[in-house]
């Protein structure tokens, strides 16, 4: 706090305060020769403060007092990198290494500090000290490693494989949040051609069976997508950018197709949230079929050889799957409706089969149910599929009225396939809770559709399915058409 307030002008400074950290400071060198952790720790801070004020201070163009200090601190790291082995680097070092980095760009102070020798030798450090941490892992090390790695390279072209190489290795080893921490603030700071360059290499080596065979390998691999796809920034979009993400998509599909872990699975459904949570991103309907055939994948007919479900994770599975297509109609659902909604009104139809409760023995899910899914029936998660059909269907979200059109044509599908399955009364929805949590959807599809949309899905059903439909009706008309809206 004290550094932070003193690194101001003479004018506005308090001298006695000015003089007292610079000594301190200066004092703290003595410990750089001895290694002691607690000196080392306060210089990191110290240069953490100053990188930080001059960053919310641009005018600031140098701290004399400090600058013949943070030399003497940039030569006693350039000789540790040199003198000690990978084996015995400390996490303070490297911590080091990337706070100079930070000054010497923040001030334009390369040649000063010697950057480029710290950062030849750096890069030579990167294998042996990559091979040493995957023998003993040392998760402070490991991670002051990536930051120092990722805060040298950011400007080469030609490092951009071998960054992700030693992230990919060192994540495998330890999964830690301050390497992802460093690995995004990275990518934040590539150029737009880098940036794509990250995204069609991570969509490669979805395609090497050899380094995504495990489990753990795919988690490995899809935490690194998931960091990648939420750094973009402002400065990366474009045709390019989305182009490169929706290469990567169809990639992500042919994993969930394979894939045997459930996490896996579910980490695929989340990126696909990712992808499609920004509205500000121009994307065209064949992109959201993209997104909808990765979601299809749940209902693979390989998957109940692949993966087995508890109920949680099946509850899991359904929640993430709503979560992405709410997100598709909330961002993007002109290109929803205007392309695959036909898909989407397929993937709810599926849904709407979980909730159904068997009084007679079941040997195999119904035909339009998701196996995997319908293993679980009654799933208690109807809520989600619920805020869906409200989302599709309330006028409020609908949008443009050739919108809203297109909608009421296709809402009486999904209506028509609730009371077919009410009307089997050997395997219908019975649970109060969950009727009750899908009746809010159900009155939005009702809302959206018009008379002779209505009177269709008359059309699709038994006699029982007809009676149950008339009390709908009546009771829609009733409590919801003019309440509700």
């Amino acid at each position: 706090m004290m550094l932070g307030s003193m690194l101001g002008t003479s004018t506005d400074t308090d001298q006695g305060a000015y003089a007292y950290v610079v000594s301190t400071f200066e004092h703290c060198l003595t410990y750089l020769g001895s290694g002691s952790s607690n000196g080392l720790d306060w210089i990191v801070d110290a240069l953490d403060t100053i990188n930080t004020f001059k960053a919310r201070h641009a005018k600031l163009q140098s701290i004399p007092a400090v600058e013949a200090t943070v030399k003497k601190v940039a030569q006693h790291v350039l000789q540790s990198l040199r003198n000690t082995p990978a084996e015995s680097l400390s996490s303070q070092v490297l911590q080091l290494t990337s706070r100079l980095q930070r000054y010497a760009r923040l001030f334009d102070a390369h040649e000063a500090l010697d950057t480029l020798n710290v950062s030849q030798t750096l890069i030579a450090l990167a294998s042996p000290l990559t091979r040493h941490l995957q023998r003993q892992v040392d998760p402070a090390v490991a991670s002051a490693f990536v930051d120092a790695l990722c805060t040298t390279l950011r400007s080469n072209d030609d490092v951009i494989e071998r960054i992700l190489a030693v992230v990919w290795y060192l994540y495998s080893a330890t999964t830690s949040d301050a390497i992802a921490g460093a690995f995004q603030a990275w990518l934040q700071g590539l150029t737009f051609e880098q940036y794509n360059h990250v995204l069609v290499s991570l969509a490669a080596l979805c395609d090497q069976d050899q380094r995504i065979a495990t489990p753990d390998q795919e988690h490995v691999y899809l935490s690194l997508v998931s960091v990648v796809v939420s750094s973009y920034t402002e400065a990366h979009k474009g045709n390019a950018m989305r182009n490169s993400l929706f290469y990567l998509v169809p990639k992500l599909s042919l994993l969930a197709g394979r894939t045997r872990s459930v996490q896996s699975l579910l980490q695929i459904l989340y990126i696909l949230v990712l992808v499609s949570k920004d509205k500000t991103l121009t994307i065209l309907p064949i992109h959201v079929s993209l997104i909808l055939s990765c979601v299809l994948q749940v209902s693979h007919p390989t998957a109940t050889d692949r993966l087995t479900l508890d109920a949680d994770q099946a509850h899991a599975v359904v929640e993430a799957i709503c979560h992405v297509l709410q997100s598709l109609l909330l961002n993007h659902r002109k290109e929803v409706v205007s392309g695959p909604l036909s898909t989407m009104i397929g993937v709810l139809q599926s849904l709407l089969h979980c909730f159904r409760t068997a009084h007679v023995v079941v040997e195999q899910a119904p035909p339009k149910a998701i196996p995997i899914l319908f293993a679980h029936a009654p799933l208690q998660c109807a809520a989600p599929v619920a805020r869906v059909l409200e989302h599709l269907g309330q006028k409020k979200f609908a949008g443009a009225s050739e919108t809203q059109h297109i909608v009421a044509k296709h809402a009486p599908f999904l209506l028509m396939e609730y009371f077919a399955i009410q009307q089997n009364a050997s395997l219908c929805i019975m649970d109060p809770a969950l009727k009750a949590a899908l009746l809010p959807g159900l009155y939005s599809l009702m809302d959206v559709c018009g008379p002779g949309d209505r009177d269709l899905v008359m059309t699709g059903l038994e006699n029982a399915g007809k009676l149950l439909y008339k009390n709908f009706h009546t009771e829609w008309a009733e409590n919801h058409k003019y309440k509700g809206q």
